[in-house]
């Protein structure tokens, strides 16, 4: 699947979000320190940063965030120069996994890793939530169902009863053999994950809340391994009836649920919340008067910015489209030590850069916030698009291929240095949606 170019603008109008704080998971390597800057930050980091870190940790502001809040950063004073602000420090991905994490999942099965995920305690959830509705099911039973709809996404059939066909030619002996038709019509009419005292009114995902807590706290066992992630939208295919459905013209598949994912750039899902409407107060993060886009990334990094300090937070860069970028939201991170990139809309940035209509494809315009080291890149390319990053900048001048009309062929061109990473490493949510499309179970349900 092609990544997405940083030419791609979003057309997403929605305005709120919600997410589920989870302060259980690891973070891998594991620091010393509880998450404030204290003595972990080293001279060439506070130089890298560039400006003064207040001695007070995420945690604390995190639980101070109050309902009123239009802006992360109000008080802050931009003061816009020419040219670029150079940036020190590496924005490579970083795999922080210690070798003998790597050798255990490379000596496990298939089915022990799935099992990592889809763990016995999400299980033993699914068969107690179900017996409310009446429905006895076993262990074996469930991991009998589970791998039926598994074995579903690539032995497709027309229809479900084709599993249990009599034809020799059309049946499937490996579903017939572990489970008769009846019973595993049963399981799915009954099967429920949610309990009665589950029930939150306020929570429109309450249905699936709290399972979908337990495999964020599985998702993250491992910790925030990689130093490249980002946030973006994923859709989940449905069609039954629901307040949660939405149609997004942009997605693969446009009508479904809308989730909102954090992944590496290779696709790993490190942490993922339900969409639920712009009014939903069913989250631990207030900001009800902020942008959405800066909801969204508060609450979706909110387990990395308070389990890590400054000094290893450096190493961390972070990607979104322009849905979610604001200039606070960016100076609101790299005050906690985290970086960040992201295409910008040209209203939510007071600085302008002006082209004219004749100015050739790559053409580029810099300014930086001298009160933060922000960077504001604008080039040309199929069309003008600009950056906002606290990472990076111009420079080194990166080659690129673009098709150009009076060649008539692939000429190089020389982008910024922010637009490379930006195509680079913006792709892990579409990839981790494409990976999980082609996975998908050909059974299934409107529920």
């Amino acid at each position: 699947m092609p990544k997405r170019r940083a030419t791609e603008i979003s057309t997403n109008v929605e305005s709120e979000s919600d997410s589920d704080e989870n302060d259980e998971c690891t973070i891998i390597p594991n620091p010393d320190d509880s998450g404030s800057d204290g003595d972990s930050s080293s001279d060439d980091e506070n130089e890298a940063l560039e400006y003064s870190i207040p001695n007070v940790s995420y945690r604390s502001t995190f639980h101070n965030y109050s309902e009123s809040e239009k802006q992360l950063e109000p008080d802050h004073v931009f003061s816009w120069k020419a040219g670029e602000k150079v940036r020190s420090g590496n924005v490579d991905d970083q795999i922080f996994l210690t070798d003998a994490t790597r050798k255990k999942i490379s000596s496990m099965t298939p089915v022990e890793i799935f099992e990592m995920f889809f763990s016995r305690e999400i299980k033993d959830y699914i068969i107690e939530a179900s017996r409310e509705n009446g429905l006895e099911i076993s262990i074996q039973e469930l991991n009998t169902f589970i791998g039926i709809l598994v074995l579903s996404s690539y032995n497709i059939r027309s229809n479900q009863s084709e599993y249990w066909e009599t034809d020799p030619l059309v049946k499937c002996s490996p579903v017939a053999s572990a489970m008769s038709r009846n019973r595993f019509c049963e399981i799915k009419s009954q099967i429920k994950f949610s309990k009665t005292q589950d029930r939150n009114d306020k929570d429109k995902a309450w249905r699936v809340r709290q399972l979908l807590n337990l495999f964020r706290k599985n998702i993250q066992q491992f910790g925030f391994f990689s130093t490249v992630l980002s946030v973006d939208e994923m859709m989940v295919r449905f069609f039954g009836r629901t307040s949660l459905k939405q149609y997004l013209p942009c997605k693969p598949d446009r009508y479904g649920i809308k989730l909102w994912g954090l992944c590496a750039a290779n696709g790993y899902l490190f942490n993922v919340d339900v969409y639920c409407g712009k009014n939903d107060t069913s989250i631990g993060i207030k900001l009800m008067a902020c942008a959405l886009g800066s909801r969204v990334v508060v609450q979706l990094i909110n387990p990395l910015l308070n389990g890590l300090s400054i000094r290893k937070l450096s190493d961390y860069h972070i990607y979104f489209d322009n849905f979610f970028t604001s200039p606070d939201l960016l100076i609101h991170l790299n005050k906690y030590g985290l970086r960040s990139t992201g295409t910008v809309r040209k209203d939510r940035v007071k600085e302008k850069h002006e082209f004219e209509k004749k100015d050739p494809r790559g053409s580029y315009k810099v300014s930086h916030d001298s009160n933060s080291g922000m960077n504001f890149i604008s080039v040309i390319d199929s069309k003008q698009v600009s950056i906002l990053s606290t990472a990076v900048g111009v420079t080194p001048i990166t080659p690129v291929k673009r098709f150009s009309r009076t060649a008539q062929e692939r000429v190089e061109l020389g982008f910024p240095h922010a637009f490379s990473l930006y195509n680079k490493y913006m792709g892990g949510v579409d990839l981790h949606d494409f990976r999980c499309k082609k996975a998908s179970p050909s059974i299934s349900s409107k529920k």
